[in-house]
């Protein structure tokens, strides 16, 4: 058997080693993390054992659950605290800005080969495990969110992924005319988004439950699955 290595770097800037294996004709090629292939080089039981120490801070500390390959494959299941945002919504008059309190949110973002193939997002209640709408547009039943085509070269670090979506204006795709499957509460997008601006946090009784989902089957999860019951 022959065996080569080579360092690279991926689109993200992270060093990874593409390691090549000729046995009798029949050549594996395998991308690994600067940890795994020492550990394929020392025989230890990491890379037996599939574990990985990441070093840095490109996934974020409110993770709950990833699945990692390498920097452009992976699953990353993390949750952003409830707190005041900056909505920006498209109205037939223009753009018009809220700042309104969001409730805990869960996203889940899956990565391969460099391309964000399913990104999802989820609204909580406190003390609950059950997973519940997303209670403003963009963000379709069942979690998906729509906001273009996004690649690993576009994000740093996990968190960057978010940034861009709170960053970006809201519309009513997904939401409907008065909410209804969204929101407890029939009021358009903008109705909610004036009666909440005058409020402390997201009232829980608004948020609709998602078809009985948790945050616990979320993150059980394997990349790929992610849309199967």
């Amino acid at each position: 058997m022959q065996f080569s290595a080579q360092s690279m770097t991926d689109l993200t800037g992270h060093p990874f080693i593409r390691a090549v294996m000729d046995n009798d004709g029949r050549t594996t090629i395998r991308n690994l993390t600067i940890e795994q292939f020492i550990s394929v080089l020392s025989g230890s039981t990491t890379e037996e054992k599939n574990y990985v120490l990441l070093k840095d801070d490109f996934f974020p500390k409110e993770a709950r659950a990833t699945w990692f390959s390498d920097y452009l494959n992976y699953a990353c299941t993390y949750e952003v605290p409830a707190k005041t945002r900056l909505l920006i919504l498209k109205t037939p008059l223009g753009n018009k800005h809220y700042h309104v309190p969001f409730p805990k949110l869960i996203f889940r973002i899956e990565v391969k080969n460099g391309i964000v193939t399913s990104k999802k997002c989820f609204a909580m209640k406190k003390g609950s495990d059950k997973l519940y709408h997303y209670p403003f547009g963009n963000v379709a039943i069942g979690g998906g969110i729509c906001m273009g085509n996004i690649t690993a070269k576009d994000m740093k670090r996990v968190s960057d992924f978010t940034d861009a979506f709170f960053s970006g204006v809201t519309n009513n795709d997904y939401y409907g005319s008065d909410g209804s499957g969204k929101v407890s509460v029939r009021f358009s997008q903008e109705q909610l988004l004036e009666k909440l601006s005058s409020q402390k946090s997201f009232p829980d009784s608004f948020l609709v439950e998602d078809c009985g989902h948790t945050l616990k089957e979320l993150c059980e999860k394997a990349p790929g699955n992610i849309n199967k019951n």
